[in-house]
């Protein structure tokens, strides 16, 4: 699982070092992508596009239909259940750079880790229990540990 994680993570680290938030769901030693975004549909997948990142548009939720952030990751959520075939995942974490990213996290009750350099401060304010300036920084061991995710 960790080395399929950092598999993933060196390939989006590779592509885009701080450009990229989404969730990350451990489903029975599985690691399942889905991304959620502010944005609405078409510029997001012009922006996964020009970065080169290769995604599945059935895991991808933007603002298009959603009123609220926590709408749209919920969305995101249950496209991710039903595109990985799962009732529920165990453990979701959530990246992201912006405090609308962490008080989603919060308003959910998901995992949070903060991501880049320019909400430093507010994610010390807000608590965030783990921050990585860019994503070479990922380790999925130490963030299971940091969340009692066994």
């Amino acid at each position: 699982l960790c080395l399929l994680a950092k598999s993933i993570m060196a390939s989006i680290s590779a592509t885009f070092p701080n450009k990229w938030t989404g969730t990350i769901a451990l489903v029975f030693g599985v690691i399942a992508l889905a991304t959620a975004t502010g944005s609405i549909l078409k510029p997001a997948y012009l922006k996964l596009e020009q970065i080169g990142l290769e995604f599945d548009k059935e895991v991808l939720e933007s603002a298009n239909s959603f009123f609220t952030r926590e709408e749209i990751v919920q969305s995101a959520i249950g496209r991710a259940e039903s595109f990985y075939n799962v009732n529920s995942f165990e453990e979701i974490i959530s990246f992201g750079d912006g405090l609308w990213d962490v008080t989603t996290a919060e308003n959910l009750n998901l995992h949070f880790v903060g991501v880049n350099t320019k909400n430093i401060e507010d994610f010390k304010k807000k608590n965030v229990k783990h921050h990585i300036n860019h994503w070479g920084d990922f380790d999925l061991t130490e963030i299971e540990s940091i969340f009692n995710i066994k």
